[in-house]
């Protein structure tokens, strides 16, 4: 009888062994607390948020405006630089200036100025002897050229035409026959004599005024001697 006890206690003590082996007892994983997978939020860095380009539109450029209205000018001058005076060329009062006179018949006018001398001329033409006449050995004759006074001076009696250049021919200084106002004309003679010498001769004159100064165009007289001594020659010698 008392063994029987004894079995009936092992089993009832081997019953509630396996009945705490069979049960599930609470675990870290099953805890409400714990969570799987882990998380550490001190440790993973978060994910940097991804860059967007955006492209910027190019901005449109407006055509000019034409009929926008032009700057004006502030007539009272308030704001505005100074303005340059300008020059009426028509002269003071609306009158055209007369021309500047040159006192100097020996001057030269450059080209494209309105300077107007004193003293100017003009030749015109050869009255006698026209240039390449043949003459004879010392043969006088008289050459006479006419001028025109293109200066704003009148040529007085005290006015000349004298030697410049070239073979002078025994032709002196002459003095002109008569006054000439501006703008008119006068023939002036000079008496020369041809060379003795076979060959061309040319001789260069000018007008002078009153006080010596030369001015104008130079005139001149060309001549041929005929029938007189041979011009002298050189032969080499060899």
């Amino acid at each position: 009888m008392a063994r029987i006890f004894a079995r009936i206690f092992c089993l009832c003590v081997l019953t509630l062994a396996f009945s705490a082996c069979g049960a599930n007892p609470a675990s870290p994983v099953d805890s409400p607390e714990a969570s799987f997978p882990p998380t550490w939020t001190d440790s993973v860095p978060s994910p940097e948020p991804a860059l967007t380009i955006q492209e910027t539109p190019t901005p449109e450029i407006a055509a000019p405006d034409d009929s926008a209205p032009e700057a004006t000018i502030d007539s009272s001058g308030a704001g505005n630089p100074p303005l340059e005076p300008t020059v009426d060329p028509s002269g003071a009062g609306g009158q055209t200036p007369e021309p500047a006179i040159n006192s100097s018949p020996t001057a030269i006018r450059p080209a494209g100025t309105s300077v107007v001398l004193c003293d100017d001329s003009e030749f015109l033409e050869d009255v006698t002897i026209p240039d390449g006449t043949v003459l004879k050995p010392g043969e006088e004759f008289k050459k006479t050229w006419r001028f025109k006074n293109t200066g704003v001076c009148e040529w007085t009696t005290e006015y000349a035409i004298g030697y410049a250049y070239g073979e002078r021919m025994h032709g002196v200084e002459t003095k002109l026959p008569k006054k000439v106002s501006p703008g008119g004309y006068v023939d002036i003679t000079v008496k020369f004599r041809a060379p003795l010498v076979n060959y061309w001769y040319g001789s260069w004159w000018r007008l002078k005024n009153a006080s010596g100064a030369n001015f104008g165009d130079f005139v001149f007289v060309s001549v041929v001697v005929a029938e007189g001594t041979p011009y002298p020659t050189m032969t080499p010698t060899l």
